[in-house]
């Protein structure tokens, strides 16, 4: 095993010790019972019949609000930082839009609107920090390469283009509707999604390690299907590449706390809407191929995960994060990905090919 901790011990000093710096040990106080029946047990305490019989009065104290709150889980939590809410990050997403006219009709087919959409969907891109890759259009077809930034779900996005296109339009011409009601987008990444499953297989030994303790740090998911969603008015696969680095790079992952990481990272994304395709965990980062849906945004699942595992090492391996200083779990940064069935050099070749 890579890491060998044990549990924290939070309780009193053992018997014989010391109780307080400089006070006796429990071998040098009084062993003889005391007479509870004599009235002068204690030389010059009161007797029995003297003592009072009434509660006294209770000594008002600070409100319990005021005091400090501590659980056997929050015992340590003076050395935490809060939730992460903003990251650094490096990425690269990249995604292909399908979008069509409305039942079809050959509402592009004209030069003078085919012109029209060309100029208006870069100067959408350009308000809302969309980068428009490529594009191609025919009568019936808008089809896009767009990158984004991890804030952005893909549903807004498309809603944004859609909405002012149909706006531009309608100003332009006659009114009439022009685009349908669903869309197509899948991710595409400067690598497919085969060779990213396979650079995760191959993530612990390209960083050194091998014995049998290393097979419980590599998952794959056998019950993942793609699509993992359906929806009933567009289709979409989303996958990405996530990779978290541990805070300062501490080593506090090994084959104990993989599996049962894993498992709680599948019911993060139950919760989240994401499905995890593979996990591939080294002792100080970690790897992920995940399946999202349109409506949530990359940074919005990175937070999930990040926050999520935070909060789980602290209550169960508090010992760790202990031994180790690594109470925040994770670097405040990532790198996210997208990957998929064809590359966007491939996409682009198709899109100019048109």
């Amino acid at each position: 095993m890579f890491l060998n901790f044990t549990a924290t011990n939070n309780s009193p000093e053992p018997p014989g010790q010391p109780a307080l710096a400089g006070g006796p040990s429990t071998s040098q106080l009084q062993t003889t019972p005391l007479n509870l029946r004599d009235n002068q047990a204690l030389a010059g305490g009161p007797s029995t019949s003297q003592l009072q019989t009434t509660p006294p009065e209770p000594v008002r104290g600070p409100s319990t609000s005021q005091l400090p709150k501590y659980t056997s889980q929050s015992y340590y939590a003076t050395n935490m930082n809060p939730h992460l809410t903003a990251l650094g990050a490096a990425y690269q997403l990249h995604y292909y839009l399908w979008l069509k006219t409305r039942y079809l009709e050959a509402s592009l087919a004209s030069a003078e609107r085919q012109q029209l959409a060309k100029k208006v969907i870069p100067d959408i891109c350009d308000r809302h920090n969309y980068s428009l890759l490529e594009s191609d259009f025919d009568s019936m077809h808008l089809r896009l390469l767009i990158s984004l930034q991890p804030k952005h779900a893909i549903s807004q996005a498309v809603k944004l283009l859609k909405g002012n296109l149909e706006y531009q339009f309608g100003k332009a011409f006659d009114g009439k509707r022009l685009l349908g009601r669903g869309y197509f987008a899948r991710t595409a990444g400067k690598v497919d999604l085969d060779r990213a499953r396979n650079y995760l297989a191959n993530q612990i030994t390209h960083h050194g390690y091998q014995g049998e303790w290393t097979k419980p740090l590599e998952y794959i998911n056998s019950a993942f299907r793609s699509p993992a969603f359906s929806f009933a008015h567009y289709y979409t696969i989303l996958n990405y590449h996530l990779v978290f680095a541990t805070q300062k790079r501490i080593p506090i992952f090994d084959e104990v706390i993989g599996p049962k990481l894993f498992d709680y990272v599948i019911a993060v994304g139950k919760k989240h809407q994401f499905a995890v395709d593979r996990v591939s965990l080294l002792p100080d980062h970690m790897h992920m191929i995940i399946e999202g849906t349109p409506s949530v945004s990359v940074e919005e699942y990175v937070l999930a995960i990040m926050n999520n595992t935070q909060h789980w090492m602290t209550k169960r391996y508090d010992g760790v994060l202990k031994q180790t200083g690594a109470w925040d779990v994770w670097q405040p940064s990532y790198y996210a990905g997208t990957v998929g069935e064809f590359t966007s050099a491939q996409v682009t070749k198709f899109l100019r090919s048109d």
